[in-house]
């Protein structure tokens, strides 16, 4: 029940833990062959052996495991069960079992011409090495140089068996080597196995599968989605600090306009700009939250992916659904105390309204963060390029700049901007006739003194907010679906960026 975490952090798995893992989750894949390169580097003697221990086991239940492994400790060599071994320039040089603590590997390379005879007590890697390079690393020095094994070879071999000289001894002759590999008993066994195998395959037919997955489509996104929900869950610092966050600038801006009087113009604007800056803010700060756990994730899902494990529009959509029970009950404890504090329509209808349009925003701005995250190649991109558009739908949002004051030609820039539906739907309710018999002057609901440039004029509020702003209340539930089409519009080009764009080299 612990995070894997990113390499290197103290809450996270130790590089040990995280190789039997890796060799773990393709253990759940019930492939019959598995193929570990170097599960060994980076990892201490202690690690190492650990997790070489548990593919033991895993080749001891019946599974074929192939692995590379550079220069092991003598541990770890004795249990493999066949070896090949390479020459530099890639020569074979043997092929073959190991036998019990490597003995058959050892009596046939210690029949080589020019091999020393394997020391006490070291390491047949590290001895196999020297043979290979005509070194002698042991601490037998002179004595073991000396003790050479048996030739079955004539003695004019000797000589040719030496590609370089060196200080320390000659390189063997990887062409040689080959040679005599294929002549000697064990490259023989070799050779019949090789056919023996060859002869069983060529009657039978060439496997193929419908599909690259193994699952369908349901089967994958029901699998993920509880994958991402329980990582989200686990994730405290991703999930309160959001909260957090929305709570503490929300109750600021409860206090600070703590019962707002919007009975003048300048309360009627007070408002607006409330109601405009604690609908977006919320989709700010799930934006900027978003995109490191999206960039972080990133790099695993690539490789999930690769291995074929499961498709990219189904890793998107878990990722996508996994966040609508949290962005919805951060709205619900953040909304709630300022919408009351500030003295918005204290009814059922208004405030369910307001929260759902909130959420709606953030869900919006959430999923462009998704997408940024998708397309830009480090964390530091994407903050940028998130930085650049959210001043953008501030400008156009209606607010600053209302849309009769915007030039003709920046007009389209009004209409994709999620803000400026937003406001259009949460504004007017706000303003809405209620417990009044009619709109100014042939009514008694509320009115302010608005100012007109040399003179003040008696306007009723709703009417003074629908022409300032360009809103109309009977467009709210219009504007609400205008916003959820730009939150589908978002995630389809989530699923296409993380589906088609790959920014992680490896």
């Amino acid at each position: 029940n612990r995070l894997i975490g990113v390499a290197g952090s103290p809450s996270g798995l130790s590089p040990g833990q995280r190789k039997v893992l890796t060799v773990g989750v393709e253990l759940v894949s019930n492939a019959p062959v598995f193929f570990l390169d170097e599960p060994t580097s980076g990892l201490d003697s202690r690690a190492a052996l650990i997790v070489m221990r548990e593919v033991k086991k895993v080749a001891n239940l019946g599974r074929t495991v192939i692995t590379t492994v550079h220069q092991p400790s003598k541990e770890i060599f004795n249990l493999f069960d066949d070896m090949l071994l390479l020459q530099r320039g890639g020569y074979q040089v043997y092929f073959g079992p190991c036998g019990v603590n490597g003995k058959t590997f050892v009596d046939y390379l210690q029949k080589i011409p020019n091999a020393h005879a394997l020391p006490d007590g070291m390491n047949p890697a590290s001895w196999m090495l020297d043979v290979l390079g005509g070194t002698d690393s042991s601490n037998a020095g002179e004595k073991s140089a000396l003790k050479k094994s048996k030739s079955i070879a004539a003695g004019s071999l000797q000589p040719a068996m030496t590609m370089k000289r060196s200080g320390s001894g000659g390189a063997l002759n990887g062409l040689l080597l080959v040679e005599r590999f294929k002549a000697s008993q064990e490259g023989a066994a070799g050779t019949r196995l090789v056919k023996e195998l060859c002869a069983k395959g060529e009657k039978s037919e060439m496997f193929a599968f419908a599909s690259p997955y193994a699952r369908s489509f349901l089967t994958q996104l029901r699998c993920l989605i509880q994958r991402a929900s329980l990582a989200h869950n686990r994730d405290v610092a991703y999930n309160l600090g959001r909260i957090g966050i929305l709570f503490v600038l929300y109750l600021l801006f409860g206090f600070v306009y703590f019962d707002l009087d919007a009975s003048n113009e300048t309360g009627v604007q007070a408002m607006v700009g409330v109601i405009f800056m604690t609908s977006i803010f919320a989709g700010i700060i799930f934006m900027n939250s978003v995109m490191p756990v999206r960039v972080r994730e990133r790099a695993v899902a690539y490789r999930e992916r690769t291995s074929f494990m499961y498709d990219a529009v189904p890793y998107s959509l878990s990722h996508a659904i996994c966040e609508v029970p949290w962005v919805l009950l951060v709205t619900f404890v953040t909304v709630t105390p300022l919408y009351f504090m500030v003295g918005l329509v204290p009814t059922f209808e208004h405030y369910i309204f307001h929260v759902l349009m909130v959420f709606t925003v953030s869900m919006a701005f959430m999923s462009l963060g998704q997408l940024i995250a998708c397309l830009c190649a480090t964390i530091q991109t994407a903050q940028a390029g998130a930085s650049a558009f959210i001043p953008i739908c501030f400008l156009f949002g209606g607010l600053y700049l209302p849309y009769p004051q915007i030039p003709v030609y920046w007009k389209w820039a009004y209409f994709i901007d999620p803000v400026a539906y937003a406001i259009q739907g949460v504004t007017a309710p706000q303003f809405e006739h209620r417990g009044c018999t009619g709109a100014y002057p042939d009514g008694d609901c509320p009115t302010i003194q608005a100012f007109r440039g040399t003179y003040f004029e008696t306007v009723d509020t709703l009417a003074y907010v629908e022409e300032k702003y360009d809103v109309q209340l009977s467009q709210k539930w219009y504007m609400l679906i205008y916003v959820a089409i730009f939150v589908l519009c978002m995630q389809t080009l989530h699923i296409i960026a993380f589906k088609f764009k790959k920014v992680v080299a490896r």
